[in-house]
């Protein structure tokens, strides 16, 4: 087929991603539940040189921090992009968490994703170590002298979100960028 006619298939894309790990099943007839589907990451926040934060650095992060480490999650179905996120990932899960979530979900499910509501009207002060937003605060603890974190969460994308089955040999491909 001449390649003017082939509409459909994607160009290459040339991406750098360090440290996936990927979960295979088994080849089986049984059936994979997408809801069920987490990702668990580990960081540590270090210098742009390698060095670890000393006592005296002070590095805030971002609430739902898990989520907001990628800007974009593309969903492959047998090779195929069928759905991306256009660079809007962080703000989907974040607007997602916000609406469907309530504040015992917040305040439990979803700490394991950095989620530490920031203090009340205190938004804008970004002082890690003498401001008013405490959680900002809270938050800074965990990573402070370079601390390893884990976090782990769901995939906020449409297709982890249907309460459907899909048969196990159907190969599913994740690109976060």
């Amino acid at each position: 087929m001449p390649s003017q006619l082939a509409l459909f298939d994607l160009q290459p894309t040339q991406t750098a991603v360090q440290n996936i790990h990927l979960r295979k099943f088994g080849q089986s007839v049984k059936l994979t539940e997408q809801v069920r589907s987490h990702m668990c990451v580990k960081v540590r926040i270090k210098h742009k040189d390698g060095t670890s934060l000393a006592a005296t650095d002070h590095v805030g992060p971002i609430n739902l921090l898990l989520q907001s480490l990628f800007s974009e999650v593309d969903v492959g179905l047998q090779g195929k992009v069928i759905t991306s996120t256009t660079g809007h990932y962080n703000y989907k899960a974040m607007l997602q968490h916000l609406l469907k979530d309530g504040n015992e979900a917040k305040m439990s499910q979803l700490t394991s994703q950095m989620w530490i509501k920031d203090t009340t009207d205190k938004l804008d002060d970004v002082d890690v170590n003498a401001g008013l937003n405490k959680s900002l605060h809270a938050r800074a603890k965990y990573f402070s002298l370079s601390k390893l974190v884990d976090l782990e969460g769901p995939i906020c994308h449409d297709i982890f979100n249907i309460d459907r089955y899909m048969l196990n040999q159907i190969r599913i491909t994740l690109t976060f960028l």
